[in-house]
Protein backbone atom coordinates (compact mmCIF):
# COMPACT_ATOMS: atom_id res chain seq x y z
CA UNK A 1 0.00 0.00 0.00
CA UNK A 2 1.31 3.06 -0.76
CA UNK A 3 1.89 6.02 1.79
CA UNK A 4 1.14 9.07 -0.45
CA UNK A 5 -1.12 10.90 1.41
CA UNK A 6 -1.08 8.92 4.57
CA UNK A 7 -0.67 9.87 8.23
CA UNK A 8 1.28 8.24 10.63
CA UNK A 9 -1.64 6.57 12.21
CA UNK A 10 -2.92 5.28 8.89
CA UNK A 11 0.77 4.19 8.01
CA UNK A 12 1.55 2.29 11.39
CA UNK A 13 -2.20 0.88 11.33
CA UNK A 14 -2.13 -0.45 7.50
CA UNK A 15 -5.62 1.70 7.17
CA UNK A 16 -6.81 3.57 3.89
CA UNK A 17 -6.13 7.20 3.37
CA UNK A 18 -8.81 9.51 4.49
CA UNK A 19 -8.28 11.51 1.81
CA UNK A 20 -9.20 8.54 -0.66
CA UNK A 21 -12.78 7.42 0.94
CA UNK A 22 -15.95 8.65 -0.69
CA UNK A 23 -16.36 12.81 0.79
CA UNK A 24 -19.32 14.12 2.95
CA UNK A 25 -20.78 16.94 0.62
CA UNK A 26 -22.38 19.82 2.49
CA UNK A 27 -22.58 21.79 -0.57
CA UNK A 28 -26.05 21.54 -2.23
CA UNK A 29 -24.93 21.77 -5.92
CA UNK A 30 -21.74 20.61 -6.05
CA UNK A 31 -20.14 17.94 -8.45
CA UNK A 32 -19.99 14.26 -7.62
CA UNK A 33 -16.60 14.10 -8.96
CA UNK A 34 -13.53 16.60 -8.13
CA UNK A 35 -11.54 16.84 -11.51
CA UNK A 36 -9.00 19.49 -10.17
CA UNK A 37 -8.09 17.62 -6.83
CA UNK A 38 -6.05 14.34 -6.27
CA UNK A 39 -6.93 12.11 -5.15
CA UNK A 40 -10.61 12.24 -6.97
CA UNK A 41 -13.16 11.10 -4.63
CA UNK A 42 -17.03 10.69 -5.30
CA UNK A 43 -19.09 11.93 -2.75
CA UNK A 44 -20.48 9.76 -0.49
CA UNK A 45 -25.07 10.00 -1.16
CA UNK A 46 -26.44 13.27 -1.44
CA UNK A 47 -24.92 16.29 -2.04
CA UNK A 48 -26.22 18.86 0.32
CA UNK A 49 -26.15 16.65 3.31
CA UNK A 50 -26.65 18.88 6.94
CA UNK A 51 -23.11 18.23 9.04
CA UNK A 52 -22.18 18.71 12.49
CA UNK A 53 -18.61 19.70 13.26
CA UNK A 54 -16.98 18.92 17.06
CA UNK A 55 -13.97 19.94 18.20
CA UNK A 56 -12.45 18.86 20.78
CA UNK A 57 -8.47 18.90 22.16
CA UNK A 58 -6.20 16.34 23.81
CA UNK A 59 -6.13 17.09 27.17
CA UNK A 60 -6.94 20.23 26.74
CA UNK A 61 -4.12 21.47 24.77
CA UNK A 62 -5.41 23.94 22.38
CA UNK A 63 -2.87 22.73 19.85
CA UNK A 64 -3.52 19.20 19.59
CA UNK A 65 -6.94 19.37 18.18
CA UNK A 66 -9.60 16.31 17.12
CA UNK A 67 -11.51 17.42 14.29
CA UNK A 68 -14.97 15.28 13.67
CA UNK A 69 -17.60 15.78 11.41
CA UNK A 70 -20.92 13.67 11.28
CA UNK A 71 -24.05 13.91 9.48
CA UNK A 72 -26.81 15.02 10.94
Amino acid sequence: MKHFGRTPNEVYFNRRAANSLPRIEPRKHAKHSTPCAAPRMYIRGKAGVKVKLAIDFVNGNRLLSIVKIEKV
